[in-house]
């Protein structure tokens, strides 16, 4: 994740493109490198690092769950970007009383269609080593009941671990690295049989102000048949006191002189939102 000082604070998709496309290479080999070394510490329920506190409760790891908490949107790249489609994502803690790990309620929304996700999961967060973060992803029993559960005070007060599924051999190992984390699931591990995918990769960048993601599904011959072909998708954060302050009128504004009314233009024609690899790889798989 080196290089992401300037990747987060930049809303250029091209850039967050070129950083998020490497993210496969060397960082994603020494995390193979990293858990193969270490199998036996990390291996089941016993792998979470003791000098952090239970499940590696450490600095880090809460630094992580807080920027990956909240509201984020693709807005900005859509609007610049053809390829990529609106999309919001919302992310937030649930079971804070719970000492095995930092949990995470996931939800993915089409901007059009924020009441019909194509995407629920439930994230678990742990610290594996000093600077080894694990990200497991769980399915939920019938999802279409807990649409929205994020608004709530308590979401998913109801489920607890025992109720999910967990999606395995798709759990992301992220480092620390400057500004932010980066990492990724290791080889085909992620297993998959949608639209004729063998198996699937996911591809992280988290930062303080966004998550840069890249989904994919290939087949056994290694070949790309879902997700976004030219790079991630990036989600830059929702800030609501940031944008309410920008809606609220200044004093200025109040004694300015009234702006000549635009003259309307012509309304453009609604564009399909696909959820195949061509149409920014929409998928509910990974």
């Amino acid at each position: 994740m080196q290089g992401l000082s300037r990747t987060a604070r930049s809303s250029d998709p091209a850039l967050a493109r070129r950083s998020i496309s490497r993210l496969a290479l060397p960082g994603v080999a020494a995390l193979l490198l990293v858990v193969l070394a270490a199998s036996v510490a990390v291996a089941g329920e016993t792998g979470a690092s003791e000098a952090q506190g239970p499940e590696g409760r450490g600095g880090d790891l809460q630094l992580l769950a807080s920027w990956l908490s909240g509201s984020f949107s693709s807005a900005a790249q859509a609007a610049s970007d053809a390829e990529y489609f609106d999309i919001r994502l919302e992310m937030h803690p649930i079971w804070l009383d719970r000492d095995d790990g930092i949990w995470l309620y996931v939800e993915q929304a089409v901007a059009s269609s924020l009441d019909q996700p194509y995407r629920q999961r439930v994230y678990r967060l742990r610290q594996l080593d000093s600077n080894l973060f694990e990200s497991r992803a769980y399915t939920l029993p019938e999802p279409q009941r807990f649409i929205g559960a994020f608004r709530s005070e308590t979401p998913l007060a109801q489920l607890g671990p025992d109720d999910l599924s967990e999606r395995e051999g798709c759990a992301i190992l992220m480092r620390r690295s400057g500004a932010g984390f980066t990492g990724s699931t290791l080889g085909r591990l992620c297993t998959s049989s949608l639209r004729g995918a063998s198996y699937v990769t996911s591809e992280v960048m988290v930062t303080s102000d966004a998550v840069f993601s890249w989904d994919r599904g290939f087949d056994e011959t290694g070949q790309q048949v879902w997700g976004a072909v030219a790079g991630g998708y990036v989600f830059a954060r929702q800030d609501p006191d940031r944008d309410a302050a920008a809606a609220e009128p200044s004093e200025s504004a109040e004694l300015a002189e009234p702006v000549e009314p635009v003259e309307p233009v012509e309304p453009v024609e609604p564009v399909e939102q696909p959820t195949t690899v061509e149409g920014g790889g929409i998928t509910p798989e990974s």
